[in-house]
């Protein structure tokens, strides 16, 4: 090769190392909200995006149960990682369980953090991350706030806040989940009965097949989304009836149930027709928290801080809880 010619490929060489340099050591930066702060690898555009939902679902819930934790003991910290590479590098154990933490992330509670672990690779929207991590957050937030809920109910809030949907100025919220309801249809041995969901605790869960849980929190979804959107089960007051039953002292389970939502073979074959439905309907909501240029505080990560962040989530996998004790696939 002539000397002409091996200058300009050594040069497009060196400036394909220095862009894969670039690109396997992303820029780490801190995005704050009035409420969160996220850090990511993965572009300040992705911090926005994601705060912004979890602001919005912030408020939500907030409106719907004021009686949640304003502020938490331990705020909630969202690790937004450019691919899987960066996100194993956290949380290397958890990662060696299977794809579930590559697909949808990780929701780390220790002594003293929670975070939030979302990959954003693969051409995957934010969306599809969204829906796991929304799903462990409302745990989390059930668990601090309303520790007494029944199994079923606290599942069936988490199913169904979990899939919120937001638009430029508003949330979808309660839309039915297709990949449940095609399962459960598929499986009908995995339906349970009415008074065993109502009376479930959470330790007989933990030996169930993945697909008895599945049925487990498609049913919860279902009762919850038929109690709360279904037009004659609003006019009812079937949902508050349930929960003054619930709240009542001396009364078991079993007949808080039957005393607020009357029988109970009539109330699954109800939900039976209710899940078959070709169309379920859903909430339309206003979008509570816009956030604005003003609202965010922006700022670059050196690679000192990043290492701490890093060694925090490792501690934090160390002592790492499912909030939500429902079999895993990998389980």
């Amino acid at each position: 090769m002539s000397p002409c010619l091996r200058l300009p490929l050594l040069l497009l060489l060196l400036l394909q190392a220095a862009v894969s340099e670039g690109a396997a050591k992303a820029p780490w930066v801190e995005v704050k909200s009035p409420h969160f702060v996220a850090y990511t690898d993965a572009g300040e555009a992705t911090a926005r995006e994601l705060l912004q939902r979890f602001e919005g679902l912030r408020e939500l819930l907030r409106s719907a149960f004021p009686q949640t934790q304003a502020a938490p003991p331990r705020p909630l910290v969202l690790v937004i990682h450019r691919d899987q590479d960066s996100m194993k590098g956290f949380i290397p154990t958890l990662f060696e369980k299977g794809d579930f933490f590559r697909l949808g992330g990780a929701f780390l509670t220790s002594a003293s953090h929670r975070f939030a672990l979302i990959p954003t690779d693969s051409g995957a929207s934010v969306q599809r991350y969204q829906t796991v991590i929304f799903h462990w957050y409302i745990h989390s937030l059930i668990q601090q706030s309303f520790p007494e809920l029944p199994p079923w109910l606290e599942e069936g809030i988490a199913s169904f806040y979990g899939v919120t949907e937001f638009k430029p100025n508003k949330v979808l919220v309660g839309q039915a989940d297709t990949g449940f309801r095609i399962r459960l249809k598929s499986h009908p041995t995995t339906w349970i009965p009415m008074e065993t969901l109502l009376t479930l605790p959470w330790d007989t869960l933990q030996d169930w097949s993945y697909d008895q849980a599945t049925g487990f929190q498609v049913l919860s979804w279902t009762l919850v989304h038929y109690l709360w959107v279904d037009p004659e089960a609003r006019k009812a007051g079937l949902f508050d009836a349930y929960m003054k039953a619930l709240r009542a002292p001396g009364k078991e389970a079993r007949t808080s149930a039957k005393a607020s939502l009357g029988d109970l073979l009539k109330l699954q074959n109800t939900l039976g027709l209710y899940l078959r439905k070709p169309m379920l309907s859903y909430w339309t909501l206003p979008l509570l928290a816009r956030l604005e240029d003003k609202d965010l505080q922006v700022r670059s990560l050196d690679e000192a801080k990043v290492l701490v962040l890093r060694d925090e989530c490792r501690q934090a996998s160390a002592e790492w809880k499912d909030p939500c004790p429902l079999p895993k696939p990998w389980k």
